[in-house]
This record gives structure tokens, C-alpha cells and sequence, in this order.
């Protein structure tokens, strides 16, 4: 009897079981994944239709291939859901007959009846469509009067460009005039000069933190080359490489296991707040309403180039191409832009990720609002309440993104690289665990608390010099760095880890990046050794930095037209490193322009203001 009882439990397990590998030919017996007909060819026809096209693989009868595709995709950290493919099906060349027959009826109900055919003829399996974008030959999209309105404002900023430059060039250059102080701020003379210009800082406490031009601008590009395996991955044709042989790519870990790396961000953020308050302090008493002013000067800072590619992502950008998927990964991002845009412009969208609207931009919410946090506690609280509070607020940290795990149950601890999630640019994680503000605590605490102990040791002239027995430990700490961000591949395992060990990972796991790159920034800025210094205060990354944020911007609009144009490819490390590469350089001559037209005048404006601002209490 027990022996048919554990023959009994043996049978259920093989029947409804997780299939973690498959060989080559295992592999080929299902449909693929993503297809795609000849695009051009298609829309040259004058009736030309062609439909993306996201389907559920079903059957009506028992059907061996289907579990077995259902058991493959159960495993969902390193496969693709293959019950769910996306094709690119040209209605009118492929689905000829059926669309002649039924020309009246719903486009979904024509390709569905198509794509059973060749799904049964081949598989045995049929269909159930529930998403379709079509693009009819010679379609135009309508010009709105959201367009017309974002044309108007785009003409107005190159207008004030333009005029500022002529100004500059013919009037002021070469003279002992000044100009319109406001005007200047647009001269696109002035503002390249700006760019390049690799002076140091006037406050030498300030001028030691050329380290973190280099930090923040590495840790960008290695962001955007993360972000950049959307269109590799929507596009691939060889999906069993990127189910196996990608995933075991040293490179390729270090990349997908990176998110946890944006907890320097927050840590350099918060570094560069307290210290800045603390230089405030010096001049005059920091009272309520320097909280206000604070705050509108980091919100104005921030946002003139993020609302204006905000706006053309909204409008004029889905006119930028076309392509198979264009209206999957392009038009329907415009859709949720001006949904959810408001948000965006008041940085609370890190709590409403359920769209496609620029959802990268998580990060910038979370920052504004833990600057506002940081503003009001340095601001409002003083000595032993300030330090109580700091470490209130730190707690509170490390466990939110724990009890998140405990209460939800069914999420990880970090984001991911899932390949489905990937492909719909949402996981839950990022929702729930990785972007919500109070989950970033940690890091940002402990940029708080290095800034405030920085400011103390520099105005008590601290020598380092006699710790420099410890030099060993330090140049290990970038392999510290590296092995945190490994660390997280042990979620990557095919037996599930528990909910507290999820729990563990989620709340310890996350500021660990921050404190070694709080070592590695402390010794560069009192100079402990040469080797590390040297390659980060390098002038080349006073450069990259200032265009970092404008770069970061617009990235994901460059990858989403990618994927939504191109065709499939076979995938390689060699095309993933010339995919990589080549959207961090456009992403970075995007940038540049942004930086130039907006970022750069916007933020003198803001420079102008406060030294106006100031002269007139001076002659007070």
C-alpha cells in the first residue's frame, strides 16, 4: 500500500511538474515564440494590413506538446512565457482567404481563425487572440491638438535658442558686455563651452568630490546598457540561446543581477544634500521656508528636460517610425504618457506603476521625494533628535522591503531579469519592492550620515595617512561591490527559495552596494591612495556626467523604437555587445542635445535667480 501511495505522489509530480531544460530538438517541437512576415513587402500592397498579434496557445482536446509548453514556461525566471507568443502577421498576404471571407468581422476573430490553421496543421494546437495593433498601407496618424500644443512649446525653446546664440555671437562676444543675464542662459555658444569646460570647483571641501562624477557616470552607463537587452530580447530569433547559454554569461549576470546597483544613486544623492547643508549653515540659519524654496529649486532642476521628452513621448515621438511591433512598444507608451503624465510631473509615479509610460523614471520620484524627506529632517531636527531620527528612518528601511515580500508571499526579493517581464517592461517587484520610496530608505540614510561625518572630519582637517596599513582592504572593495551584485544570482535557482529567505535578500541585500561605495567615495575624497583616484577624477568625467541625466532620460524611448522597428536577429554575445554599446552611444548624442537645448539654460536660470536673489539681501 505505501509503496503505490509514493508510486501515486511520484506519478502527480511528473504530471504537473516545472520542465527546467529542454534539448534542441525537444526545443523545435513548439511554435516559436516570436514571428514575424516581411513588414515592407506587406504595406506595399495598397491594402496592405499588418496586425502584431499577442496570442494564448490552447486546445480543445488533451494535448501532450501543450503541457509540455505549459510546464516549460512555468519556470519563469529564466524562460519566456511560450504560451503566450507575439507574432507580426501580415492579414492581407497571409491570412488572404479568411480575411476575404470575412472582411466585416472583427479583425481579432479573421486572425484567430488564420492562425489556428497553420497552429493546427503543424501542432495540433489553435488559438485564442487577445491583443491586436494593426497598420494599414499609407495610414496616417491624426495630428491632435496635444501635438499642436507640444510643437508650439518645442518651436518657443528652440526660438529662445536660436536668438540667445545670435545675441551672444554678434552682440556680446568678443566684448565687455555681459547681456541679458536671464538670455544668456539659452546661448547654445555659451552653454558647449559649458559642457566641455573641466575647471575645478571654487570650494576646494567641494572640488575633493570629482570622484563622484566618475561613480555616478559609470554606474549610468552600465543602467542604460541594462535597459538596453529589451530590444535583444523582443527580438531574437534563437530564443533557446537566450533561455541558456545567455544566462551563463558572466557578463550577461553581472548586467541582469545590476538593479540593486541604484542604491549608490540614492547614496550619492543624499551624500551631496547634508554636505550642502551643512556648507549652508555657514552663512545663515536654515528656517522652514528654506525648505520650500529647496524643494522648487531640486523640482526645477529636474524637470524642464524630463517634461519636455516627457511630452514628445506623449506625442510627437510615435511619428519618429514604424515597424511590426511599432504600436506595441512605441504608440502605446504615447497612450499611458498622457494618461498618467501628471504624475510624472509631480513625481509620484513610482507609486502607480501599472503602465509603460517611461517607467525608468521610478528612480527620479523616489529621489525627489527622500530629498524632500532629507530636507525636513536636517532642516527641522537638530543634534541627538537628528541622529534619532536618522536611525528611526533606517530601520524602517531595512525591514520595509522585507515585510513587503512576508505580505505578498508570491514576489521577489529584488527585480529580476525575467524575460517576460523584460519583454513587458513591469514586473511586480519593481511595484512593490524596488520602487516605492520608504525601500530605498537605507541607502539614502547612510548617504545622510557620510555627508554630516565628511563636513566633520573636513573642518577638523583629518589626515588619513595613518591608515594606510588598510590599504589592501580597500582596493578589494570594488570586488565587494561585484560579489553583492552576484550574490543576487542565488535567486536564480530552479528549487524556489522561501518567502524568508526572499525577505533576507530584500531588506540586507539592497544597501550592501551603498556601504562599499561609501568606502571606495570616502578614500578618494581624502586621498587614500592614487591608483583608484586617479582613473575616477579623470576631467573626461566632468564631462560625460552633466549630459548622464539627459542620456538617462531618453534612453528607453531610443530602445523601445528599436524594438518596435526592427526584425528579428539571430542573438550573440557578439550582437549583444554591438546592440549594447551602439544604444549607449545614441542614447548619449540624444542627451547632449537635451542637455544643450534644455537642461543646461533651465538650469541657469535657476543660477541666475539665486544670484540675483542673493545681491539684493547683500545690499540689504
Amino acid at each position: 500500500m505505501a509503496t503505490l501511495f509514493i508510486l501515486l505522489i511520484i506519478t502527480i509530480q511528473q504530471c504537473y511538474g516545472v520542465i527546467y531544460k529542454l534539448n534542441e530538438t525537444e526545443f523545435n517541437q513548439m511554435p516559436p515564440m516570436f514571428e514575424m512576415d516581411n513588414y515592407a513587402q506587406c504595406l506595399n500592397d495598397p491594402d496592405g494590413i499588418y496586425c502584431s498579434v499577442e496570442f494564448t496557445l490552447v486546445s480543445d482536446t488533451p494535448s501532450e506538446l501543450l503541457t509540455m509548453i505549459q510546464e516549460y514556461s512555468e519556470y519563469s525566471l529564466k524562460h519566456f512565457n511560450h504560451t503566450k507568443p507575439l507574432y507580426g502577421v501580415c492579414l492581407t498576404r497571409r491570412c488572404k482567404q479568411y480575411y476575404r471571407q470575412h472582411k466585416s468581422a472583427d479583425l481579432k476573430l479573421v486572425l484567430e481563425m488564420c492562425l489556428n490553421e497553420s497552429l493546427w496543421n503543424e501542432y495540433q494546437l489553435k488559438s485564442k487572440v487577445h491583443d491586436i495593433q494593426c497598420t494599414k498601407s499609407n495610414e496616417k496618424m491624426d495630428i491632435d491638438d496635444g501635438d499642436f500644443i507640444v510643437a508650439k512649446l518645442m518651436y518657443i525653446i528652440l526660438f529662445i535658442n536660436l536668438v540667445a546664440s545670435i545675441y551672444d555671437y554678434f552682440f556680446i562676444r568678443g566684448t565687455l558686455r555681459t547681456g541679458n543675464s536671464y538670455l544668456m542662459n539659452f546661448s547654445l555658444l555659451r552653454n558647449s563651452l559649458k559642457l566641455v569646460d573641466t575647471s575645478d570647483r571654487s570650494d576646494e571641501r567641494q572640488n575633493c568630490f570629482k570622484s563622484l562624477d566618475a561613480i555616478r557616470s559609470v554606474l549610468m552607463v552600465l543602467s542604460i546598457i541594462g535597459h538596453s537587452l529589451h530590444p535583444v530580447i523582443v527580438l531574437s530569433q534563437n530564443v533557446h540561446y537566450m533561455e541558456t547559454a545567455a544566462y551563463e554569461s558572466p557578463i550577461f549576470k553581472i548586467l541582469y543581477n545590476g538593479f540593486i546597483v541604484v542604491q549608490v544613486f540614492f547614496l550619492i544623492s543624499a551624500f551631496l544634500l547634508s554636505h550642502n547643508l551643512q556648507m549652508s549653515l555657514e552663512e545663515k540659519e536654515l528656517k522652514g521656508r528654506d525648505i520650500l524654496e529647496r524643494i522648487f529649486t531640486r523640482w526645477w532642476r529636474l524637470t524642464p528636460p524630463y517634461a519636455v521628452w516627457l511630452a514628445l513621448t506623449a506625442s510627437w515621438n510615435r511619428f519618429a517610425g514604424s515597424g511590426p511591433f511599432w504600436k506595441v512598444y512605441v504608440t502605446r507608451e504615447a497612450i499611458d504618457c498622457r494618461r498618467s503624465w501628471w504624475k510624472h510631473v509631480m513625481y509620484i509615479n513610482n507609486y502607480f506603476m501599472d503602465g509603460t509610460c517611461m517607467p525608468h523614471s521610478w528612480h527620479l520620484a523616489a529621489d525627489f521625494q527622500l530629498h524632500i524627506l532629507g530636507l525636513i529632517v536636517f532642516i527641522m531636527c537638530k543634534g541627538t533628535v537628528r541622529r534619532l531620527v536618522l536611525m528611526i528612518l533606517f530601520i524602517i528601511g531595512l525591514i520595509a522591503p522585507g515585510l513587503k515580500v512576508l505580505y505578498y508571499q508570491d514576489i521577489d526579493a529584488t527585480v529580476l531579469a525575467k524575460y517576460e517581464s523584460v519583454r513587458r517592461l513591469l514586473t511586480d517587484a519593481l511595484g512593490f519592492i524596488h520602487a516605492p520610496a520608504q525601500n530605498n530608505l537605507t541607502s539614502f540614510i547612510i548617504g545622510l550620515s557620510m555627508g554630516l561625518f565628511v563636513y566633520h572630519l573636513q573642518r577638523n582637517k583629518f589626515e588619513i595617512s595613518k591608515y594606510k596599513k588598510y590599504q589592501l582592504i580597500y582596493y578589494l572593495l570594488p570586488f565587494f561591490v561585484l560579489l553583492t551584485v552576484m550574490a543576487s544570482d542565488t535567486q536564480y535557482t530552479e528549487a524556489p527559495l522561501s518567502v524568508y529567505s526572499r525577505a533576507m535578500i530584500a531588506s540586507i541585500l539592497r544597501p550592501a552596494p551603498a556601504v562599499w561605495m561609501a568606502a571606495i567615495i570616502f578614500g578618494a575624497i581624502f586621498k587614500y591612495e592614487d591608483t583608484y583616484r586617479g582613473f575616477l577624477e579623470a576631467p573626461v568625467w566632468k564631462v560625460l556626467y552633466r549630459i548622464s541625466y539627459c542620456a538617462f532620460i531618453v534612453h528607453q524611448a531610443v530602445f523601445r523604437m528599436i524594438a518596435g522597428s526592427s526584425l528579428l536577429v539571430q542573438s550573440n554575445h557578439l550582437y549583444l555587445a554591438q546592440v549594447t554599446l551602439g544604444n549607449v552611444f545614441i542614447s548619449y548624442i540624444m542627451g547632449s542635445i537635451l542637455w544643450l537645448l534644455v537642461e543646461a539654460p533651465f538650469s541657469g536660470l535657476v543660477d541666475t535667480m539665486r544670484s540675483r536673489n542673493q545681491q539684493k539681501r547683500k545690499m540689504i
